[in-house]
């Protein structure tokens, strides 16, 4: 059985910030639909649409996940983006992947070798290019450890899989490994691709 994926997603109009510099208000906003756009089609180019929850509460994010069939919960306002994926598991499901969704070069391929690298692990992790943030989680069972993601987060799940007696995976690919945070990300991908 495959895991359920589940993709958090901010509010659109709250994401890339430190992209404020570069980019108006309505093009970070525009961009991180494109990003959240890009993570979905791989998810479902990988796996059946009903194995994907998005979690999110912007309305523009759920109505074009309940456009392409797919299941979401909506966050309420102040609610913890950890607390809210904890939140949005079904207890039929067997194992989990969370991946974020502002990774602009992920494909199919990538979430397929986490579902591939855990089916002989319990957790695996993907951290971003500097070692510091988690880009991607598989758990089997879905709440072995608790959500971190945030700052630090990857030292933080790291620790709790060890807490509980389990050595993570460290799966290392491009495209889960390059998200699009900084004004330096945004440049980089620009030299890679016209695609922003």
């Amino acid at each position: 059985m495959k895991p359920l994926l589940l993709i958090p997603v901010k509010p659109l109009e709250e994401g890339k910030s430190r992209l404020s510099g570069l980019l108006s208000k309505k093009k970070r906003a525009e961009l991180s639909f494109r990003l959240f756009d890009t993570v979905l089609n791989a998810a479902i180019e990988a796996m059946k649409p009903e194995n994907i929850i998005v979690v999110s509460r912007d309305l523009d994010v759920l109505s074009t996940a309940r456009e392409r069939g797919i299941r979401y919960w909506g966050k309420e306002k102040g609610r913890d983006l950890n607390q809210a994926l904890s939140d949005a598991i079904p207890l039929s499901a067997e194992s989990i992947i969370a991946i974020h969704a502002d990774l602009p070069r992920v494909s199919a391929d990538d979430i397929r070798a986490i579902i591939e690298t855990g089916r002989e692990n319990s957790i695996v992790l993907t951290s971003d290019r500097k070692g510091l943030g988690t880009n991607a989680i598989f758990m089997r069972p879905p709440k072995l450890i608790n959500f971190y993601f945030g700052y630090m987060s990857f030292s933080k799940h790291v620790e709790e899989a060890r807490r509980v007696g389990v050595t993570p995976k460290i799966l290392k690919r491009e495209g889960l490994e390059f998200d699009l945070d900084t004004p330096e990300d945004y440049l980089h991908l620009s030299r890679l691709s016209n695609s922003v």
